[in-house]
């Protein structure tokens, strides 16, 4: 099949990454795919890096009539079967193309992967300018209906992962500014936070429970993985220092690929205040590192409490100190449940059965 692939962020998070992987995956399999998307996008360089076809459109905003002309021009051209389109302006542009294309004997098949919910939800372009939304779970699924999206249009599809590639970058090297921080911060375990600073990210909340364990005399060290507004990084670096924390904190910026910052985690944490899926969850998971999460969206549906992790009430400061103090006093406990962990994952979230089910809906 040929499918297109659209990404209007010029920012890199979980959704982007997936998309790669989905993208490689499905090369692997013999399709063929092109990736629509800005130049100079962090999923551009990516995608160039993996050997993925790219055409630019600027997608200025969701009704930009050059970007609708260009992709326009990109789809007589690839003739796609599917299409599958993420962020908001690229899906309305595909939309309006969509339209454009009713009456076309070779029209494709939509798909918008739908990660996350705002407060400001549309369900217009959900119900009218696609074929399909997948989301991961069903907590945004339940989101979506309740706010005006037809029930039937939904698909739950988790994100899928290379789990043999992920253990194969897992022994690569690290950025040296990590290795030089981890081998002059000292002995403590290592809790590792992983993703875009955001709000409901909870970084915030994280150092409020990390200033409570060294006030009970606990030892550890705190390492911030992930990108994001310069204003949100610098409330943060300004709450290390008020904190005293910051002999223990270190904001590492962005890291690709992630997954030899798992190498050096004792324990990695995702006390987020809304996460539709949780991929940090996995990532860690699927080599054995322990995580505590939020009970929230998609989280528990990785983390079975108690069984092959933790789940902690959002921002309930008391809990979480208490059950960090208990790993810190008994990390042996935790390892084993991350044992469990790394089974569950590599059955439920591996990325051929994703793709082979985004490819299903195109036959039915």
């Amino acid at each position: 099949m040929n499918i297109l692939y659209t990404e209007s962020s010029p920012n890199m998070g979980g959704q982007e990454i997936q998309a790669i992987s989905q993208m490689k995956a499905l090369i692997s399999k013999g399709h063929s795919i092109t990736l629509a998307c800005k130049k100079g996008s962090k999923i551009s360089f990516l995608a160039e890096n993996s050997g993925i076809k790219i055409s630019y459109i600027s997608f200025r905003n969701s009704i930009d009539l050059f970007s609708v002309f260009k992709l326009l021009k990109i789809v007589y051209r690839f003739l796609p079967d599917i299409i599958v389109c993420h962020s908001g302006h690229d899906s309305n542009i595909v939309g309006i193309v969509r339209l454009l294309l009713f009456i076309s004997q070779r029209r494709p098949l939509v798909v918008r992967q739908k990660t996350y919910t705002t407060n400001k939800m549309k369900s217009f372009s959900l119900n009218y300018m696609n074929d399909v939304v997948i989301v991961p779970g069903n907590e945004i699924k339940e989101k979506l209906v309740n706010s005006g999206c037809r029930e039937n249009k939904i698909k739950i599809l988790p994100p899928g992962f290379d789990f043999k590639k992920m253990r194969r970058e897992f022994n690569l090297d690290l950025p040296a500014h990590i290795k030089s921080w981890l081998k002059n911060s000292g002995n403590d375990p290592v809790i590792i936070q992983v993703g875009m600073l955001r709000p409901e990210k909870s970084h915030d909340f994280m150092l409020q429970v990390l200033e409570q364990l060294k006030h009970e005399g606990k030892g550890f060290r705190y390492l911030i993985i992930g990108g994001g507004k310069a204003e949100i990084r610098k409330v943060l670096q300004h709450q290390i220092i008020d904190k005293n924390l910051w002999d223990r904190v270190y904001m590492a910026g962005e890291v690709y690929p992630i997954m030899p910052v798992y190498r050096y985690a004792d324990l990695v944490v995702v006390p987020s205040r809304n996460e539709s899926f949780g991929m940090t969850a996995v990532e860690a998971s699927s080599v054995g590192v322990p995580v505590f999460a939020s009970r929230v969206g998609g989280l528990p549906d990785i983390i079975r409490n108690d069984i092959s992790g933790t789940l902690l009430p959002v921002d309930n400061k008391s809990l979480w100190v208490s059950a960090l103090c208990d790993f810190l006093n008994k990390p042996d406990f935790y390892k084993r449940l991350a044992k469990q962990a790394e089974t569950d994952v590599e059955k439920h979230f591996d990325i051929q059965n994703v793709v082979m089910n985004i490819l299903y809906l195109k036959s039915k």
